[in-house]
Protein backbone atom coordinates (compact mmCIF):
# COMPACT_ATOMS: atom_id res chain seq x y z
CA UNK A 1 0.00 0.00 0.00
CA UNK A 2 3.17 2.39 0.52
CA UNK A 3 4.44 1.59 -2.72
CA UNK A 4 1.71 2.56 -4.71
CA UNK A 5 1.50 5.83 -2.50
CA UNK A 6 4.88 6.69 -3.54
CA UNK A 7 4.10 5.96 -6.92
CA UNK A 8 1.55 7.88 -7.10
CA UNK A 9 3.26 11.10 -5.42
CA UNK A 10 6.25 10.24 -7.97
CA UNK A 11 3.54 10.61 -11.02
CA UNK A 12 2.46 13.78 -9.43
CA UNK A 13 5.30 15.49 -9.14
CA UNK A 14 6.86 14.91 -12.57
CA UNK A 15 3.54 16.14 -13.49
CA UNK A 16 4.51 19.63 -11.62
CA UNK A 17 8.06 19.70 -12.77
CA UNK A 18 6.42 19.03 -16.69
CA UNK A 19 4.38 21.72 -16.03
CA UNK A 20 6.64 23.91 -14.82
CA UNK A 21 8.85 23.34 -17.64
CA UNK A 22 5.86 24.33 -19.64
CA UNK A 23 5.31 27.47 -18.58
CA UNK A 24 8.68 28.54 -17.91
CA UNK A 25 9.21 27.39 -21.65
CA UNK A 26 6.02 29.64 -22.89
CA UNK A 27 7.50 32.45 -20.95
CA UNK A 28 10.66 32.28 -22.40
CA UNK A 29 9.09 32.12 -25.95
CA UNK A 30 6.58 35.02 -25.44
CA UNK A 31 9.55 37.05 -24.35
CA UNK A 32 11.35 36.50 -27.03
CA UNK A 33 8.50 37.53 -29.40
CA UNK A 34 8.32 40.30 -27.20
CA UNK A 35 11.82 40.84 -27.56
CA UNK A 36 11.37 40.75 -31.46
CA UNK A 37 8.72 42.74 -31.82
CA UNK A 38 10.03 45.53 -29.94
CA UNK A 39 13.34 45.27 -32.12
CA UNK A 40 11.85 44.70 -35.27
CA UNK A 41 13.51 46.28 -38.29
CA UNK A 42 12.63 47.18 -41.91
CA UNK A 43 14.75 48.82 -44.91
CA UNK A 44 13.27 51.44 -46.56
CA UNK A 45 12.78 50.86 -50.34
CA UNK A 46 11.27 53.42 -52.80
CA UNK A 47 8.62 52.17 -55.34
CA UNK A 48 5.59 53.25 -57.28
CA UNK A 49 2.48 54.12 -55.95
CA UNK A 50 -0.97 53.77 -58.14
CA UNK A 51 -4.29 54.88 -56.88
CA UNK A 52 -6.37 53.29 -59.64
CA UNK A 53 -10.21 54.63 -59.66
CA UNK A 54 -13.04 53.12 -62.72
CA UNK A 55 -15.03 55.58 -63.90
CA UNK A 56 -16.72 56.72 -67.08
CA UNK A 57 -14.77 59.41 -69.20
CA UNK A 58 -16.73 62.38 -70.74
CA UNK A 59 -14.91 63.84 -73.74
CA UNK A 60 -15.59 67.70 -74.77
CA UNK A 61 -14.23 68.50 -77.88
CA UNK A 62 -13.16 71.28 -80.05
CA UNK A 63 -15.01 69.85 -83.34
CA UNK A 64 -16.41 71.24 -86.06
CA UNK A 65 -19.10 70.04 -88.38
CA UNK A 66 -21.33 69.97 -91.37
CA UNK A 67 -23.68 68.76 -93.52
CA UNK A 68 -23.05 68.01 -97.47
CA UNK A 69 -25.88 66.84 -99.51
CA UNK A 70 -25.72 62.88 -100.67
CA UNK A 71 -22.33 62.80 -98.67
CA UNK A 72 -20.88 59.60 -97.62
CA UNK A 73 -17.31 58.34 -95.59
CA UNK A 74 -16.35 56.95 -99.39
CA UNK A 75 -16.50 60.67 -100.54
CA UNK A 76 -13.23 61.26 -97.89
CA UNK A 77 -10.03 61.80 -100.12
CA UNK A 78 -8.47 60.32 -97.04
CA UNK A 79 -9.25 57.31 -94.14
CA UNK A 80 -11.13 58.49 -91.26
CA UNK A 81 -9.25 59.62 -88.40
CA UNK A 82 -6.37 61.14 -90.75
CA UNK A 83 -4.77 64.35 -89.97
CA UNK A 84 -5.75 66.89 -92.55
CA UNK A 85 -4.85 71.01 -93.04
CA UNK A 86 -7.44 73.64 -93.99
CA UNK A 87 -6.22 73.93 -97.40
CA UNK A 88 -6.62 70.38 -98.87
CA UNK A 89 -9.62 69.35 -100.51
CA UNK A 90 -11.13 66.52 -98.56
CA UNK A 91 -13.41 65.20 -100.91
CA UNK A 92 -13.20 63.53 -103.91
CA UNK A 93 -15.47 65.90 -106.06
CA UNK A 94 -16.83 69.04 -105.58
CA UNK A 95 -20.19 68.74 -103.29
CA UNK A 96 -22.78 71.11 -102.01
CA UNK A 97 -23.38 72.38 -98.45
CA UNK A 98 -26.54 71.12 -96.95
CA UNK A 99 -28.87 74.66 -97.40
CA UNK A 100 -30.91 73.07 -94.47
CA UNK A 101 -27.96 72.72 -92.38
CA UNK A 102 -26.88 76.26 -93.08
CA UNK A 103 -30.31 78.23 -92.39
CA UNK A 104 -30.75 75.71 -89.39
CA UNK A 105 -27.63 77.43 -87.66
CA UNK A 106 -28.65 81.13 -89.20
CA UNK A 107 -31.86 80.52 -87.26
CA UNK A 108 -29.94 79.32 -83.96
CA UNK A 109 -27.46 82.43 -84.02
CA UNK A 110 -30.87 84.20 -84.39
CA UNK A 111 -32.73 83.05 -81.41
CA UNK A 112 -29.48 83.39 -79.27
CA UNK A 113 -29.20 87.10 -80.06
CA UNK A 114 -33.04 87.78 -79.92
CA UNK A 115 -32.67 86.47 -76.72
CA UNK A 116 -29.71 87.85 -75.42
CA UNK A 117 -28.97 83.88 -74.48
CA UNK A 118 -25.24 84.84 -75.06
CA UNK A 119 -25.61 86.41 -72.01
CA UNK A 120 -26.34 83.89 -69.90
CA UNK A 121 -25.38 80.26 -71.62
CA UNK A 122 -25.95 78.25 -68.23
CA UNK A 123 -29.43 78.50 -68.64
CA UNK A 124 -29.41 76.85 -72.02
CA UNK A 125 -27.21 73.95 -70.43
CA UNK A 126 -30.01 73.44 -68.23
CA UNK A 127 -32.78 73.13 -70.74
CA UNK A 128 -30.68 70.97 -72.73
CA UNK A 129 -30.07 68.54 -69.54
CA UNK A 130 -34.12 68.63 -69.34
CA UNK A 131 -34.14 67.89 -72.84
CA UNK A 132 -31.78 65.20 -73.06
CA UNK A 133 -34.12 62.15 -73.35
CA UNK A 134 -35.51 62.40 -77.27
CA UNK A 135 -32.25 64.68 -78.40
CA UNK A 136 -32.50 61.81 -80.86
CA UNK A 137 -35.85 62.14 -82.52
CA UNK A 138 -34.99 65.54 -83.80
CA UNK A 139 -36.00 63.94 -87.52
CA UNK A 140 -39.78 62.68 -86.80
CA UNK A 141 -40.02 65.88 -84.50
CA UNK A 142 -38.47 68.46 -87.28
CA UNK A 143 -42.33 70.24 -87.60
CA UNK A 144 -43.50 70.80 -84.25
CA UNK A 145 -42.87 72.92 -81.82
CA UNK A 146 -41.04 70.98 -79.42
CA UNK A 147 -38.46 69.49 -82.67
CA UNK A 148 -38.03 73.15 -83.20
CA UNK A 149 -37.00 73.85 -79.44
CA UNK A 150 -34.59 70.80 -79.63
CA UNK A 151 -33.10 71.45 -82.59
CA UNK A 152 -32.06 74.89 -81.37
CA UNK A 153 -30.43 73.45 -78.15
CA UNK A 154 -28.54 71.24 -80.14
CA UNK A 155 -27.51 73.59 -82.63
CA UNK A 156 -26.71 76.56 -80.04
CA UNK A 157 -23.78 74.88 -78.10
CA UNK A 158 -21.93 74.69 -80.94
CA UNK A 159 -21.80 79.25 -80.04
CA UNK A 160 -21.62 78.71 -76.22
CA UNK A 161 -18.90 80.89 -75.31
CA UNK A 162 -19.25 84.03 -77.99
CA UNK A 163 -20.46 87.54 -77.64
CA UNK A 164 -22.87 89.07 -79.50
CA UNK A 165 -20.36 90.24 -82.21
CA UNK A 166 -18.98 87.36 -82.71
CA UNK A 167 -22.12 85.72 -83.20
CA UNK A 168 -22.70 88.49 -85.92
CA UNK A 169 -19.85 87.35 -87.51
CA UNK A 170 -20.30 83.88 -87.58
CA UNK A 171 -23.80 84.69 -88.89
CA UNK A 172 -22.37 86.63 -92.24
CA UNK A 173 -19.72 83.75 -92.96
CA UNK A 174 -22.85 81.45 -92.66
CA UNK A 175 -24.43 83.96 -95.61
CA UNK A 176 -21.29 84.12 -97.63
CA UNK A 177 -20.82 80.10 -97.44
CA UNK A 178 -25.00 79.85 -99.25
CA UNK A 179 -23.50 82.46 -102.20
CA UNK A 180 -21.37 79.37 -103.34
CA UNK A 181 -22.82 75.97 -102.46
CA UNK A 182 -21.02 73.68 -105.76
CA UNK A 183 -17.45 73.95 -104.14
CA UNK A 184 -14.31 72.11 -103.10
CA UNK A 185 -14.48 71.07 -99.67
CA UNK A 186 -12.04 72.91 -98.06
CA UNK A 187 -11.97 73.58 -93.64
CA UNK A 188 -10.80 77.23 -94.65
CA UNK A 189 -13.04 78.07 -97.00
CA UNK A 190 -16.01 77.21 -94.91
CA UNK A 191 -14.67 78.26 -91.64
CA UNK A 192 -13.84 75.53 -90.05
CA UNK A 193 -10.83 74.15 -87.92
CA UNK A 194 -7.94 74.96 -89.96
CA UNK A 195 -6.40 71.45 -88.87
CA UNK A 196 -7.52 68.37 -87.17
CA UNK A 197 -8.68 64.83 -87.37
CA UNK A 198 -11.28 63.88 -90.15
CA UNK A 199 -14.47 61.98 -90.14
CA UNK A 200 -17.33 61.22 -92.27
CA UNK A 201 -19.75 60.69 -89.26
CA UNK A 202 -21.03 62.75 -86.82
CA UNK A 203 -24.26 62.01 -83.90
CA UNK A 204 -26.15 63.98 -81.45
CA UNK A 205 -24.19 63.54 -78.61
CA UNK A 206 -21.25 64.86 -80.30
CA UNK A 207 -22.94 68.03 -81.43
CA UNK A 208 -24.43 68.56 -77.73
CA UNK A 209 -21.28 67.78 -75.49
CA UNK A 210 -18.48 69.99 -76.65
CA UNK A 211 -15.91 71.66 -75.48
CA UNK A 212 -18.28 74.85 -75.94
CA UNK A 213 -20.30 73.37 -72.88
CA UNK A 214 -17.73 72.42 -70.64
CA UNK A 215 -17.55 75.54 -68.27
CA UNK A 216 -21.41 74.69 -67.60
CA UNK A 217 -21.49 71.50 -66.53
CA UNK A 218 -22.13 69.64 -63.04
CA UNK A 219 -22.97 66.54 -62.01
CA UNK A 220 -26.22 65.98 -63.36
CA UNK A 221 -25.29 67.01 -66.49
CA UNK A 222 -23.20 64.19 -66.82
CA UNK A 223 -25.23 62.00 -64.94
CA UNK A 224 -27.82 62.57 -67.74
CA UNK A 225 -25.30 62.71 -70.68
CA UNK A 226 -25.78 58.61 -71.14
CA UNK A 227 -29.78 59.30 -72.54
CA UNK A 228 -28.05 61.34 -75.94
CA UNK A 229 -28.73 58.87 -78.43
CA UNK A 230 -25.21 58.31 -80.44
CA UNK A 231 -26.40 56.67 -83.79
CA UNK A 232 -23.97 58.21 -86.25
CA UNK A 233 -24.99 60.07 -89.43
CA UNK A 234 -22.96 61.64 -92.73
CA UNK A 235 -21.68 64.52 -91.95
CA UNK A 236 -18.12 66.08 -92.30
CA UNK A 237 -16.44 66.37 -89.08
CA UNK A 238 -13.37 67.72 -87.69
CA UNK A 239 -12.18 67.06 -84.41
CA UNK A 240 -9.13 69.32 -82.74
CA UNK A 241 -6.00 68.10 -83.07
CA UNK A 242 -4.24 70.52 -80.95
CA UNK A 243 -5.69 69.47 -77.38
CA UNK A 244 -8.67 67.34 -75.74
CA UNK A 245 -10.84 67.89 -72.87
CA UNK A 246 -11.99 65.48 -70.61
CA UNK A 247 -14.26 65.12 -67.45
CA UNK A 248 -14.86 62.41 -64.95
CA UNK A 249 -16.31 61.87 -61.42
CA UNK A 250 -15.38 60.40 -58.13
CA UNK A 251 -15.94 59.94 -54.37
CA UNK A 252 -16.00 63.43 -52.78
CA UNK A 253 -13.47 61.74 -50.00
CA UNK A 254 -10.98 60.54 -53.16
CA UNK A 255 -8.02 62.55 -53.34
CA UNK A 256 -6.55 63.23 -56.95
CA UNK A 257 -2.92 63.59 -57.98
CA UNK A 258 -1.65 66.98 -56.16
CA UNK A 259 -4.76 68.33 -55.90
CA UNK A 260 -4.32 71.54 -53.67
CA UNK A 261 -2.04 72.67 -56.37
CA UNK A 262 -4.83 72.67 -59.10
CA UNK A 263 -6.88 75.54 -57.55
CA UNK A 264 -3.69 77.07 -56.12
CA UNK A 265 -2.77 77.40 -60.64
CA UNK A 266 -5.88 78.17 -61.48
CA UNK A 267 -6.07 80.94 -58.76
CA UNK A 268 -3.03 82.13 -59.94
CA UNK A 269 -4.24 81.86 -63.94
CA UNK A 270 -7.29 83.62 -63.48
CA UNK A 271 -7.82 85.12 -60.08
CA UNK A 272 -10.81 82.46 -58.80
CA UNK A 273 -10.86 78.94 -57.72
CA UNK A 274 -14.76 79.34 -58.50
CA UNK A 275 -16.37 78.94 -62.17
CA UNK A 276 -17.52 82.28 -62.99
CA UNK A 277 -14.64 82.60 -64.88
CA UNK A 278 -14.07 79.27 -66.31
CA UNK A 279 -14.88 79.87 -70.35
CA UNK A 280 -11.84 82.20 -69.94
CA UNK A 281 -9.67 79.93 -68.08
CA UNK A 282 -10.42 76.82 -70.47
CA UNK A 283 -9.66 79.32 -73.45
CA UNK A 284 -6.20 81.09 -71.74
CA UNK A 285 -4.78 77.18 -71.23
CA UNK A 286 -5.27 76.00 -75.24
CA UNK A 287 -3.34 79.16 -75.47
CA UNK A 288 -0.61 79.25 -73.03
CA UNK A 289 1.12 75.42 -72.85
CA UNK A 290 3.93 76.52 -70.64
CA UNK A 291 1.05 77.53 -68.01
CA UNK A 292 -0.33 74.12 -68.65
CA UNK A 293 3.04 72.59 -68.19
CA UNK A 294 2.93 73.52 -64.79
CA UNK A 295 -0.56 71.13 -63.53
CA UNK A 296 0.02 67.61 -61.89
CA UNK A 297 -0.50 64.81 -64.67
CA UNK A 298 -2.48 61.90 -64.02
CA UNK A 299 -3.64 59.02 -66.84
CA UNK A 300 -5.98 57.55 -68.41
CA UNK A 301 -5.98 53.44 -69.45
CA UNK A 302 -7.35 52.77 -72.88
CA UNK A 303 -6.91 49.08 -74.25
CA UNK A 304 -4.60 48.35 -71.18
CA UNK A 305 -2.19 51.69 -72.14
CA UNK A 306 -1.83 54.80 -70.21
CA UNK A 307 -2.26 58.06 -71.49
CA UNK A 308 -0.87 61.20 -69.60
CA UNK A 309 -3.09 63.86 -68.91
CA UNK A 310 -3.54 67.32 -66.82
CA UNK A 311 -5.52 67.75 -64.19
CA UNK A 312 -7.07 71.49 -64.78
CA UNK A 313 -9.93 71.74 -62.26
CA UNK A 314 -11.28 69.52 -59.62
CA UNK A 315 -14.57 70.97 -58.37
CA UNK A 316 -17.14 69.41 -56.02
CA UNK A 317 -21.19 68.73 -57.52
CA UNK A 318 -24.09 67.38 -55.86
CA UNK A 319 -22.88 63.62 -54.04
CA UNK A 320 -19.49 63.71 -56.18
CA UNK A 321 -16.28 65.53 -57.05
CA UNK A 322 -15.98 65.95 -61.01
CA UNK A 323 -12.28 65.93 -62.55
CA UNK A 324 -11.50 67.93 -65.37
CA UNK A 325 -8.36 67.36 -67.67
CA UNK A 326 -6.56 68.59 -70.48
CA UNK A 327 -4.73 65.53 -73.28
CA UNK A 328 -1.99 67.59 -75.67
CA UNK A 329 -0.58 64.13 -76.70
CA UNK A 330 -2.21 61.42 -78.04
CA UNK A 331 -5.27 62.80 -79.06
CA UNK A 332 -6.01 60.26 -82.23
CA UNK A 333 -6.61 57.59 -79.59
CA UNK A 334 -9.69 59.50 -78.05
CA UNK A 335 -10.83 61.76 -80.76
CA UNK A 336 -13.63 59.97 -81.75
CA UNK A 337 -14.40 58.65 -78.38
CA UNK A 338 -17.62 60.27 -76.64
CA UNK A 339 -18.13 58.11 -73.63
CA UNK A 340 -15.38 55.87 -72.53
CA UNK A 341 -15.47 53.38 -68.72
CA UNK A 342 -12.31 53.58 -68.33
CA UNK A 343 -9.37 52.83 -65.18
CA UNK A 344 -7.54 56.34 -64.15
CA UNK A 345 -4.64 56.77 -62.44
CA UNK A 346 -5.35 59.55 -60.04
CA UNK A 347 -2.25 59.30 -57.96
CA UNK A 348 1.12 58.20 -59.27
CA UNK A 349 4.75 58.79 -57.14
CA UNK A 350 7.55 57.19 -55.28
CA UNK A 351 7.03 56.47 -52.17
CA UNK A 352 8.33 54.55 -49.20
CA UNK A 353 5.99 51.57 -47.61
CA UNK A 354 6.47 50.73 -44.17
CA UNK A 355 4.13 48.97 -41.63
CA UNK A 356 1.25 51.62 -39.88
CA UNK A 357 3.17 50.21 -36.58
CA UNK A 358 6.46 51.80 -37.93
CA UNK A 359 4.90 55.45 -37.79
CA UNK A 360 4.24 57.51 -34.41
CA UNK A 361 1.58 59.90 -33.72
CA UNK A 362 2.76 62.64 -30.96
CA UNK A 363 0.59 65.21 -30.87
CA UNK A 364 -0.22 66.68 -34.53
CA UNK A 365 3.19 65.00 -35.86
CA UNK A 366 4.33 61.86 -36.93
CA UNK A 367 7.76 59.84 -36.49
CA UNK A 368 9.46 57.01 -37.80
CA UNK A 369 12.68 55.98 -35.99
CA UNK A 370 15.78 55.14 -37.89
CA UNK A 371 18.66 53.20 -36.82
CA UNK A 372 21.84 54.42 -37.47
CA UNK A 373 24.72 51.85 -37.34
CA UNK A 374 22.48 49.08 -36.65
CA UNK A 375 21.78 50.62 -33.04
CA UNK A 376 21.70 54.27 -32.86
CA UNK A 377 18.24 55.51 -33.01
CA UNK A 378 17.12 58.27 -34.44
CA UNK A 379 13.27 59.40 -34.51
CA UNK A 380 12.59 61.34 -37.98
CA UNK A 381 9.72 63.38 -38.47
CA UNK A 382 7.82 62.74 -41.50
CA UNK A 383 4.67 63.08 -43.36
CA UNK A 384 2.14 60.15 -44.66
CA UNK A 385 0.43 60.74 -48.04
CA UNK A 386 -1.98 58.03 -47.09
CA UNK A 387 -2.70 54.69 -45.45
CA UNK A 388 -3.14 52.00 -47.79
CA UNK A 389 -4.63 48.79 -45.81
CA UNK A 390 -1.87 48.13 -43.37
CA UNK A 391 0.97 50.11 -45.04
CA UNK A 392 1.71 53.00 -44.50
CA UNK A 393 2.57 55.91 -47.50
CA UNK A 394 5.51 58.11 -47.50
CA UNK A 395 5.57 59.81 -51.29
CA UNK A 396 9.55 60.65 -51.46
CA UNK A 397 9.21 63.84 -52.58
CA UNK A 398 7.30 64.59 -49.27
CA UNK A 399 10.25 63.35 -47.04
CA UNK A 400 13.36 64.73 -47.70
CA UNK A 401 15.11 63.26 -44.67
CA UNK A 402 14.74 59.78 -45.79
CA UNK A 403 16.67 57.87 -47.83
CA UNK A 404 16.21 54.26 -49.67
CA UNK A 405 17.98 51.65 -47.90
CA UNK A 406 18.27 52.90 -44.23
CA UNK A 407 16.78 50.94 -41.33
CA UNK A 408 13.72 51.63 -39.38
CA UNK A 409 12.35 50.37 -36.50
CA UNK A 410 8.69 48.11 -36.42
CA UNK A 411 7.15 48.77 -33.18
CA UNK A 412 3.98 45.84 -32.04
Amino acid sequence: MSQQIRKKKRQAQRKRILTLCLIFLTIIILGLIIHYRRTATGLLEQSEYKNVVSSEVYFFKHSDYIEINNFSVQDLTSSQGSKVNGYTPLTKNKMSISLDYLNAQSSTINQILKNKDYLHYNNIVRQIQNNFKGLDKLTSQISSTQGKKKTYLVNASAYFGMNRKQLIEKRQQIKKIKKKRHREIVLSDLGMLSSGYVYGTVNPMEKVVTENVLPYIDNNFLESIQKIDQQDEQALKIVDNDHLYAAFTVSPDTTIQNESSVKKLKQKVIGTTGRKKDVAYYSKLVKRVDLLWQYPQISIVKNNKSYPCYVVNVFKSGSKKIVVVMLKDYISVFANDNILKSDINIQSFQCYKVPKSAIKTEGKKQYITLLQKGYFKKKVEVKVRRYDGRKAILAVEDNPNLSANSMYCIYP
